[in-house]
């Protein structure tokens, strides 16, 4: 039986986010399994890396997002009776300002991108002719049908997603103005719609006049951008960390790559290849009911799939999720990888048979999953890296803010004034940021204090 990657677990039990939250993550992070791809992509991979100092990692999640965007609502896989997953994915990846962030996943989906430009150009024709046969006949307005969507709130993708019911990628380049828009009007709403959004639940937006009023059955938005290292604790701040929201991202936090210098061009074949590989999946089969709404075509694990998955089930997210002493975090992250893999499985399938130009596939093989098992434990070694990232960094602000409380109230029961208690936690090294955030203080009063 394979042995996956785990964290050493604390003996007493911990809260969400102290830092026992990880007691040994792996000291060297997985790199991107790009052997899960067939020898068209891994080409172009290797090629961008090689000529273009691009990140592999960051241009096999791009690949990822588009193969999923494009299966989109057409297709779902049933792990059982009652469980089914569509391939829905936030994808997140990490690094620091000038590590290529941006044009490696600019490389992955700009086959989407010029998809998306040739049917804007469509739909401006169709809107001249709209417009011009206007006084001949009452003609239907055309729908702006779109794959990629780089900035709307959730009210503007809402419409959006009624005239593209086989879904879109959300394109973010810097995933930190997915959270602000979260925060802009009402975070409540913004963000359960959002998480309505990923289940894959109905979505209503309801204003004052009937024209404004939109219902999406099965909504499919994927999610896909970059973060720095410096600001991922944002993602976790608000609830988010607790509410299931930042769970539901998968990351890729891989090592900075040295840069050199390359004195080699990508081969136009190899990208031609790619180009063509990623318009495969444009045409695949669709089923509409009468309504004209696409009803999802459902794929089930081959028997061998099947035994594997509840192999892999049982050992990598039943065990340490009932261990009591594994900590609220890491069971609210397996929780959403026991989703993720399935989902990968799928897409998995579909980079088999449609990628290497065969019919759709019937069901998901045995092959899918391993694959799909190789890319979970991958998301799952990045995610700890996370974790330590933002989960040391947050349980050391949590206990200074603890010791700052603590010593407050012991000098405020003593006797002290609130001005000479103050002064003596800036004498004990606590700053004053710290202290304004702790006694909910006006920073210029424990200034003011400070100096007196």
């Amino acid at each position: 039986m394979k042995e996956f990657t785990h964290i050493k677990i604390s003996k007493k039990p911990v809260p969400f986010f102290e830092s026992t939250t990880l007691i040994e993550p792996p000291m060297e992070t997985k790199p991107f399994p790009i052997n899960v791809f067939p020898d068209v992509v891994k080409a172009y991979i290797e090629e961008s890396t090689e000529c273009l100092n691009l990140v592999p990692d960051f241009i096999g999640v791009g690949v990822l997002s588009a193969v999923a965007s494009l299966i989109g609502n057409s297709y779902r896989i049933q792990i059982k009776k009652g469980w089914t997953e569509r391939p829905i994915l936030w994808l997140a990846i990490v690094g620091y300002s000038g590590i290529r962030k941006t044009p490696s996943l600019d490389a992955a989906i700009l086959p989407l991108q010029k998809i998306d430009k040739s049917l804007y150009l469509q739909y401006c024709e169709e809107l001249e002719n709209h417009k011009s046969q206007l006084e001949a006949a009452d003609q239907e307005k055309p729908l702006a049908k779109q794959l990629i969507v780089t900035d709307s709130t959730i009210e503007a993708l809402i419409p959006i997603l009624k005239q593209n019911p086989n879904g879109i990628l959300y394109f973010k380049d810097e995933l930190i103005s997915w959270i602000n828009d979260l925060t802009r009007y009402n975070r409540g709403s913004a963000e359960q719609q959002w998480l309505s959004l990923y289940s894959n639940q109905p979505i209503r937006l309801n204003r004052k006049t009937d024209d404004d009023n939109f219902r999406v059955d099965s909504p499919f938005a994927n999610v896909l951008g970059g973060i720095q290292p410096g600001i991922l604790s944002n993602l976790f701040e608000d609830g988010r960390g607790i509410n299931g929201f930042t769970s539901r991202i998968a990351f890729s936090f891989p090592e900075p790559i040295k840069r050199k210098v390359s004195y080699t061009t990508m081969a136009p074949l190899v990208a031609e290849d790619y180009e063509n590989f990623i318009h495969r999946f444009l045409h695949l089969q669709k089923a509409e009911n009468n309504a004209g709404q696409i009803e999802p075509i459902t794929l089930e694990f081959s028997y061998p799939a099947q035994d594997k998955f509840y192999e892999w089930n049982e050992t990598f997210i039943n065990q340490p999720i009932n261990d009591p002493n594994t900590s609220e975090a890491i069971k609210s992250a397996l929780s959403k990888m026991e989703a993720l893999m399935p989902k990968l499985a799928l897409i998995m399938q579909f980079i088999e048979n449609v990628g290497n130009q065969q019919r759709e596939p019937k069901v998901v093989e045995i092959d899918a999953v391993n694959k799909a098992i190789e890319l979970t434990d991958y998301f799952y070694a990045h995610l700890l890296k996370v974790f330590r990232e933002v989960g040391l960094k947050t349980s050391n602000v949590e206990s200074r803010e603890l010791l700052l409380l603590k010593s407050f109230s012991s000098q405020f029961l003593d006797g002290q004034s609130k001005e000479a208690a103050i002064k003596n936690l800036l004498a004990d090294g606590f700053a004053n940021f710290e202290i304004s955030k702790a006694l909910s203080v006006p920073k210029s009063s424990v200034h003011y204090w400070s100096k007196k």
